[in-house]
């Protein structure tokens, strides 16, 4: 075993470029094997953090929609057997009230705007026949019927103004379909609620998507993050409205960076590691090859003499110069 040791020192000690070079590969290897370990532990921290802004907001979504639906299922209480509504404004009062959330309520029989509260400010939306509105809207409309629950239609541009989300729950009397009690929040403030704002958060942005089933497109309704298609990133669909929401990863690029400079490093390291250690068994393999030189110069030098004694024809004697003896 040990004489295997030795023969593998030496096959080592003779090969310097060689056993630099396998030193390089190793270093780098080890050196690859930590940075991939590194970015694997920073794309989880990432994939975490993007996970529980999700789970937030996906609560705070999911509360107000809850909100929206107790509300407009107050209101469809308001409406008698006969299809007829009854205290509308007072109970529309108080919906509004404690839902600060709201812009307004209406109820919509046969699809018509009929009733809704608080009526300044939303003149523009009464009388307006749902069945005869832009593809979109009636689309939506009737997806709601055949659902037979509430569904959020938009984003949309809404009649009253400004940008909004219309919740419609769809009422049915004898299992005739009598109308709805709608609900419309204004966008910014469904985003304001849920704590969807890309001024919160220094290395993600949101982004917020409808898929329109008219154009078959996609439609984002905020700024689109850069590098959104291929930055790292995390997703939540509403079914209630068809919605998408997106939490991205807008330093993607600070990630690379720093794993280019390790990278760097590494190489680095694992060059200057192999080319030190290229020298030193140089320096040693010239070391060993001058005491190798030297000593079969001695031997060739002892050997010479050995041949003087053993050919002399006088005998060589040490003789003590002080007593004279032999």
């Amino acid at each position: 075993m040990e004489a295997k040791s030795k023969g593998l020192s030496r096959w080592f000690l003779m090969r310097p470029k060689t056993t630099g070079f396998l030193i390089f590969l190793v270093l780098l290897s080890l050196m690859f094997l930590i940075i991939y370990q590194r970015y694997r532990l920073y794309n989880e921290n990432k994939e975490r953090e993007l996970n529980n802004i999700l789970y937030n907001v996906e609560e705070k979504v999911e509360q107000s929609l809850k909100n929206s639906y107790t509300a407009a299922l107050t209101l469809a209480l308001t409406i008698d057997n006969k299809g007829n509504p009854e205290n509308f404004e007072k109970v529309a009062s108080q919906l509004v009230q404690t839902n600060p959330d709201l812009q307004a309520v209406q109820l919509v029989p046969n699809g018509v705007i009929k009733y809704i509260y608080p009526l300044k400010g939303n003149e523009a939306a009464l009388n307006l026949d749902l069945f005869k509105s832009p593809a979109q809207t009636v689309f939506e409309v009737k997806k709601a019927i055949e659902m037979r629950k509430m569904y959020f239609q938009g984003p949309v541009k809404l009649t009253q103004g400004g940008i909004g989300v219309v919740g419609r729950l769809p009422l049915f009397i004898n299992d005739k379909f009598w109308g709805f009690s709608a609900i419309v929040i204004k966008l910014d403030t469904l985003f304001k609620t849920a704590g969807i704002d890309n001024r919160k958060y220094e290395y993600y942005q949101f982004q917020f998507s409808k898929f329109n089933a008219v154009t078959q497109k996609e439609e984002f309704f905020m700024p689109m993050p850069k590098n959104f298609s291929k930055a790292l990133s995390r997703s939540i669909t509403f079914p209630d409205g068809d919605w998408k929401l997106y939490v991205v990863n807008v330093k993607g690029f600070d990630t690379w960076a720093q794993m280019l400079g390790a990278l760097a490093f590494g190489l680095g390291t694992a060059v200057l590691s192999g080319y030190l250690l290229t020298r030193l068994l140089k320096k040693q393999l010239q070391l060993h090859y001058v005491v190798t030189t030297q000593a079969n110069k001695l031997i060739v030098t002892e050997s010479k003499y050995k041949k003087i004694f053993d050919h002399a024809a006088i005998g060589i004697a040490r003789v003590d110069s002080i007593t004279g003896t032999i």
